[in-house]
């Protein structure tokens, strides 16, 4: 995947030069297609780092090329931009609210400044510097793979403590109960001995009664 060159899907040869121009002064190379049809037949060879798509093009909904492009497992990972009239924001909420969804939305007309904003915020610095780019990449790809491991080892840690706190309450319950039972067992104890006491006290004023009448 070319991060530095992209795919304008765009049926408007003027619309497409206008866009290329703003590309172009970030450094990328752009490619064209007018059409869905064109744009399937470019993708078929190397892939660039992003395709611009219009969503009213003259074959096909760009949202249904964009969709197709995310199920697909060569081209799931490619950047998308979809290009909408502004009159269509319903069929761009259900769009992007959907598994083929695009990396970004813009309206029409364009915002020139807010595609190369979006250019440099979606293929990273390497768009306006050009050499070192797939370094750059490499070194963002292993950042995150850092930050992934990261997570998982503070998930880990995180299922340990769990653990331990469990263990620690089973074993306070546990402690718990045996202070429960001996603290029964003490009690039961002194209630066996204090019957003891009262029919040994019992016993002997009988044999006393006894006594006294025998006398």
């Amino acid at each position: 995947m070319d991060t530095r060159r992209i795919l304008i899907v765009e049926p408007d040869g003027a619309v497409s030069r206008r866009i290329a121009s703003i590309a172009e002064a970030r450094g990328l190379a752009t490619d064209h297609a007018g059409s869905a049809a064109e744009a399937e037949r470019v993708l078929s060879g190397p892939l660039p780092g992003l395709a611009l798509i219009r969503a009213e093009l003259p074959d096909r909904s760009g949202f249904a090329l964009c969709t197709q492009l995310r199920r697909a497992p060569r081209t799931a990972d490619l950047k998308v931009v979809l290009v909408s009239s502004e009159g269509a924001p319903d069929a761009v909420a259900a769009h992007a609210a959907g598994p083929g969804a695009a990396d970004a939305y813009l309206g029409f007309p364009l915002d020139g400044g807010a595609l190369a904003e979006l250019l440099g915020r979606l293929l990273g610095p390497g768009a306006e510097e050009g050499p070192g780019a797939d370094l750059r990449e490499a070194l963002q790809r292993l950042s995150e793979e850092r930050a992934r491991f990261a997570d998982r080892e503070r998930d880990h840690a995180a299922a340990l403590e769990r653990l331990l706190l469990e263990k620690l309450s089973q074993e306070q319950a546990l402690a718990e109960s045996e202070e429960r039972r001996s603290r029964e067992a003490r009690e039961a104890e002194r209630a066996r001995r204090a019957l003891e006491e009262e029919v040994a006290r019992a016993r002997g004023d009988a044999e006393e009664a006894v006594l006294f009448a025998q006398g």
